[in-house]
Parts: structure tokens; C-alpha cells; sequence
């Protein structure tokens, strides 16, 4: 990841502890917002990124093959039954 992109996703972290102040600052403990902040302040000052073992690029270009792979098995037993 380079400064730019962790830059926009801390900013995006800090929006989203905004949003969830503004919208439930008397259903939540103090200690939650406490936590997002915290969240927010660990990404600014961790200057790298680690990289997950699974992640939504990767679920999703898994999904795709298993739905093509079933796709292929479908077809495959429907096109032996129709003969």
C-alpha cells in the first residue's frame, strides 16, 4: 500500500468514527468511541500494512472460479441426461 491509499483509508476510518458519534453518542459507552479513535490513531502512525491471508479481492475471484466450476458441472450432468 502506498502513503497515499493508507492515508484514504485512515481518513475513511476517521469519517467513520465521526458518523457513528455524531448518530449514537448516547446509545454507546465512551469506551467505544475511545476504541475508534484509537483504531484511527494506530493506522496514522503504522506506516506499513500487513497483508491478509484472505481478503475481498481474493473471496471474490474464488467465488467466481467455484461458480464457474459448478456452472461447468451442471451443465455437464444436464447435457449427459438430455442425451
Amino acid at each position: 500500500m502506498s502513503i497515499l491509499q493508507m492515508s484514504v483509508s485512515c481518513a475513511l476510518i476517521i469519517i467513520t468514527a465521526t458518523l457513528v458519534r455524531a448518530l449514537a453518542i448516547d446509545r454507546l459507552p465512551k469506551t467505544t468511541f475511545l476504541a475508534l479513535w484509537g483504531v484511527a490513531l494506530c493506522r496514522l502512525l503504522i506506516l506499513f500494512s500487513v497483508p491478509a491471508a484472505s481478503s475481498t479481492r481474493t473471496a471474490t475471484r474464488r467465488d467466481k472460479r467455484s461458480w464457474r466450476r459448478l456452472r461447468r458441472r451442471v451443465s455437464r450432468c444436464l447435457g449427459r441426461r438430455r442425451k
